[in-house]
């Protein structure tokens, strides 16, 4: 939903599902979240202006392709979280294990939770939450741990590690 290339973006998405198949696990986001709960209240109106909603009707308007008409490829390609015998991916937050036991607004829409520093269980990956750095969170409500860019760490066996560090507003793309 930022930027002028979304359709571009969601036509290669489709072209690597189909060429990987199970190999590539796309996570549903918060903006899939919105866009497959198209909401009549004026606050969700409101909140999908604010994240670029604009910009992506335009870029699909641009290609003269309609967004709405992938919405039960979003839908059925997505996922709400991944989980391997290392740890799980969650677009937001968990508060729960098994990942299954959350419910979809936790783990794609819950700002709270990774700030708040109380999920210590199977390490998770997330997003969703705007920082300037990839940090660790411990689950052990301290302060946060920045990760450093370039150096190769121990991977936890609990907590979270945010990698949202803010591309869409001139931050870098972490992953």
């Amino acid at each position: 939903d930022r930027g002028p290339s979304s359709y571009e973006v969601i036509m290669l998405t489709k072209k690597l599902k189909e060429a990987m198949n199970n190999r590539l696990i796309i996570l549903r986001g918060s903006h899939e979240y919105m866009l497959l709960n198209n909401s009549k209240k004026l606050s969700d109106r409101l909140l999908l202006r604010m994240v670029g909603r604009g910009a992506t009707l335009r870029s699909f308007s641009k290609n003269g392709a309609y967004l709405y008409n992938n919405m039960s490829w979003i839908e059925k390609n997505t996922v709400l979280s991944y989980e391997d015998i290392f740890f799980q991916c969650a677009h937001a937050g968990v508060l729960f294990e098994p990942i299954e036991k959350n419910d979809e607004y936790t783990l794609l829409m819950n700002h709270n939770l990774v700030r708040k520093n109380i999920y210590n269980g199977k390490l998770t990956i997330t997003g969703h939450i705007h920082l300037k750095k990839p940090c660790y969170f411990d689950g052990k409500g301290g302060k946060k741990d920045i990760l450093k860019y370039n150096k190769q760490l121990k991977l936890p066996k609990t907590g979270v590690i945010c990698i949202d560090t803010s591309c869409a507003e001139g931050g870098k793309l972490t992953a």
